[in-house]
C-alpha cells in the first residue's frame, strides 16, 4: 500500500519521515516544488507530479496541507474513489471530508509533532464506517506513537491538549532556562541541567504508580525550598495561566472550524 502525503510542511514532513523509516511505501506532493524536491531527496521517497496522480483504490492519501488550502486540493480530486483519505487538518470535520470525497473511506486524525520521533499522540475520530478498516489503520500508523480513538466531539479539545500542549511545555522549559541564568548558571549549563531534570521527572511519572500530586508532595519538605517555590508559582497564577492557555487554544480550533 502506498501512502501519499499531500502537504510537506512541518507536520506532513514529520509523518513522511517516520513512516518511511518504518518501512512504509511513501510518496509526497506539495505545491511548493522546491520544498517537496528537497524532502524527497532527503528521505528517499517518490515525488508525485500532482496530489492525486498514480493512486489506486488500495492506497492512502494523507492530507497535511493548511486548512485554507483544503478547497484547492479537493478541487483537483479525481480517480481515487474507494481509497482511504486521512486528514490531519484542524477544523475540517468528517462530515465535510465525506462531502468532498464521496465513495472514499475517510479518517480524521489529529497528531502532534512528536510523531517525528515515533513518540507522538495521534487521535483518530471514531466512526462506525471505519470498523472494517480499524486494524489496517492501526498497523499503518502505529509507528507514529500512541493511537487513541476518540469521539469527534473531542477533537477541538485534543487539538488543544496534545497538539498545542508541547509548545506550552517548551515555553515552561524555556522559562526554567531563563531562571537558571538568573540563578548564576550559564545558558548552556542551565539548559543541560533543566533537560535532565525534566527528563528525570518524567521518568518518575512513568515509573511510579503515584499521582503527580503525590510525587510533588514527596519533593516538598516542611518549610523547605520547594514549597517556597510552589507558593510563588501559585501567587503568580501558574495553574490559571496554563489552564487558560489550553482553553484559548481550543477556542481557536473551534474558530478555525467555523471559518
Amino acid at each position: 500500500m502506498q501512502i501519499r502525503i499531500i502537504g510537506c510542511g512541518t507536520m506532513g514532513s514529520a509523518i513522511a519521515q517516520t513512516l518511511k523509516e518504518n518501512g512504509q511505501e511513501i510518496s509526497i506532493y506539495d505545491k511548493h516544488r522546491e520544498r517537496v524536491e528537497a524532502l524527497a531527496r532527503s528521505i528517499g521517497v517518490t515525488q508525485a507530479d500532482s496530489a492525486w496522480s498514480d493512486l489506486f483504490p488500495g492506497d492512502c492519501a494523507l492530507l497535511a496541507v493548511k486548512p485554507q488550502d483544503f478547497e484547492a486540493v479537493t478541487k483537483d480530486f479525481s480517480g481515487f474513489e474507494g481509497g482511504l483519505i486521512a486528514s490531519v487538518l484542524t477544523g475540517i470535520d468528517t462530515h465535510r471530508l465525506k462531502k468532498h470525497f464521496p465513495g472514499s473511506t475517510v479518517l480524521r486524525m489529529m497528531p502532534n509533532l512528536a510523531v517525528r520521533y515515533g513518540d507522538g499522540i495521534v487521535a483518530l475520530a471514531e466512526d462506525p464506517s471505519l470498523a472494517p478498516y480499524q486494524k489496517v489503520i492501526e498497523e499503518m500508523f502505529s509507528s507514529l506513537g500512541l493511537l487513541k480513538w476518540l469521539p469527534e466531539s473531542l477533537f477541538d479539545a485534543v487539538t488543544s491538549l496534545t497538539g498545542s500542549g508541547p509548545a506550552f511545555v517548551f515555553a515552561v522549559i524555556e522559562a526554567m532556562v531563563d531562571a537558571s541564568i538568573q540563578l548564576g548558571f550559564s545558558a548552556e549549563t542551565g539548559y543541560e541541567l533543566v533537560k535532565q531534570m525534566v527528563g528525570g521527572a518524567l521518568t518518575m511519572l512513568y515509573e511510579s504508580p503515584e499521582s503527580p500530586s503525590d510525587l510533588r508532595r514527596q519533593v516538598c519538605s516542611p518549610s523547605g525550598t520547594t514549597i517556597a517555590g510552589i507558593l510563588a508559582l501559585e501567587k503568580n497564577g501558574m495553574r490559571h495561566a496554563l489552564i487558560e492557555a489550553f482553553v484559548a487554544a481550543k477556542a481557536r480550533a473551534i474558530e478555525l472550524g467555523k471559518n
